[in-house]
């Protein structure tokens, strides 16, 4: 069966409508994270209601922190995943404010992964240190702590609930384990609940962005006076209007039909490309443009002939002296 292709997305944006070259696979992939996180749910992820989702634990994660914890219920995940899931949600073409928000998210991800208390793989539980196979025990022997998840063995035992030691939800170290929350964060497992962590998503989403580029439909009634100073449009202007004579004149419906639908290669120079920038009004958008194309009008076309001729210094000083009216033909 041959491999989906994925489809790359246009989004207006000032007066242009940005086309990135790649498509941004790391919203699709966020998007299936969310849903994934919202279906498992019950026995299936050993929540001990059925109704709640992995989802609901994410978001809880820790409002109220069982007895005995060492989490207040100030921190968790709960603090930055609303946030971060309404950014997530609306974003199309990333900003510098989405970027912002991404590296806020990795950098959290990162300190809470080894957190003693916080960190799902360091959820503390305990255990008889020793009990029988119906799970009876005697509080003479003391307990031992676990960490992870409670369906252990002991758990199974007791309750005949699913022993998940040997899917290393469980472990009697810290740092070890791979329950169901970890695995929703991070990745891993063995099997996998996940095909990608939200924290392997983030990485994706940032060296995605870091490589974008982007092509421009640029579509505006501000002066066009910038482009005359793009030499790939310059060249290609120049060209038309010379092809476009009738007589002593210039047919603009001519050039119009010839600048129609062609693109051309971005500036190379910091300040043309962003002035290139402004007349399309981006703002703050991550990544590069590397091509552009402009939606003309007769109208349009006329003006930049006009700014053409001005700026051209082949022109004759006698043409230019003529009306406009005179020299450019409809």
């Amino acid at each position: 069966m041959p491999k989906k292709v994925k489809k790359v997305k246009s989004v207006a944006m000032g007066d242009a409508v940005l086309t990135p070259l790649t498509p941004l696979t790391y919203l699709e992939e966020y998007n299936i994270w969310a849903e994934k996180c919202k279906q498992l749910s019950g026995e299936t992820i050993g929540l001990r209601r059925s109704s709640n989702t992995m989802w609901d634990y994410l978001d809880d994660h820790v409002v109220k922190p069982r007895p005995k914890s060492k989490n207040d219920g100030t921190t968790g995940v709960y603090t930055d995943l609303p946030r971060f899931h309404r950014m997530m949600s609306r974003t199309k073409i990333p900003k510098e404010k989405e970027i912002k928000e991404l590296m806020n998210m990795k950098q959290f991800l990162e300190e809470l992964k080894t957190h003693p208390s916080l960190s799902p793989r360091n959820t503390l539980f305990s255990r008889p240190k020793k009990f029988s196979r119906t799970g009876k025990y005697s509080k003479k022997e003391g307990k031992d702590s676990i960490f992870g998840h409670y369906l252990d063995s002991f758990f199974a035992a007791k309750h005949g609930t699913p022993n998940k030691e040997s899917d290393n939800w469980v472990s009697t170290s810290r740092d070890t384990a791979e329950p169901p929350a970890h695995q929703a964060l991070y990745g891993g497992g063995k099997p996998k609940l996940f095909d990608k962590g939200l924290y392997e998503i983030i990485l994706l989403g940032l060296e995605e962005i870091d490589g974008q580029k982007f092509h421009l439909v640029i579509d505006t009634a501000k002066p066009a006076r910038y482009l005359i100073d793009i030499p790939s449009f310059k060249k290609v202007l120049g060209r038309a209007i010379s092809t476009s004579k009738v007589g002593d004149a210039v047919s603009v419906s001519k050039i119009n039909s010839k600048l129609i639908n062609r693109k051309y290669a971005a500036p190379q120079d910091i300040k043309t490309h962003k002035l290139l920038a402004k007349y399309a009004g981006l703002k703050g958008v991550e990544g590069d443009f590397v091509s552009f194309e402009i939606v003309l009008t007769p109208a349009r076309t006329k003006t930049l002939v006009k700014y053409y001729m001005q700026s051209n210094m082949s022109v004759k000083t006698r043409t230019l002296a003529k009306a406009w009216m005179d020299i450019l033909v409809v």
